[in-house]
């Protein structure tokens, strides 16, 4: 009976050798477990970074790129509307030109008329004076 119990022990010894062996090996893979996922969750964050960075520059040189062609066409759109306001401004000269000179010319003739209208009326009878019409 004794070589049963030794045997009983040293079986129970084993599989409890087994179990704690088997424990070890169960800490070690939750152990490489938790490396590998920090290591994933650094090349995470690395990743993140960079494509931030990377985001970032291509923002920047697009606004610069945008902020140039905005000042391009702006200048264009000056130069365009400086251009146009001139000729506006030359056409309005020209016209208001024109209709002054009118306005001079039919103002002069509206006073010449009335003048010899003012004249007509109240010069003397030219019947009774002997001259002809006119004079």
């Amino acid at each position: 009976m004794r070589s049963n119990l030794f045997i009983v022990t040293l079986c129970s010894l084993l599989l409890m050798a087994g179990s704690v062996l088997a424990q070890e090996e169960q800490a070690d893979k939750w152990g490489q477990a938790g490396k590998e996922i920090k290591e994933a969750a650094e090349a995470v964050t690395e990743a993140t970074k960079d494509s931030a960075e990377h985001s970032w520059e291509k923002t920047k040189e697009l606004g610069k790129e945008v902020a140039t062609e905005t000042k391009s066409t702006s200048k264009k759109l000056w130069e365009k509307t400086k251009e146009g306001s001139k000729k506006a401004w030359e056409k309005t000269k020209t016209t208001s030109k024109k209709a002054w000179d009118k306005t001079k010319e039919v103002t002069e003739k509206t006073i010449e008329g009335g003048k010899a209208k003012i004249h007509e009326l109240t010069a003397p009878d030219q019947a009774a004076s002997g001259q002809p019409p006119g004079h």
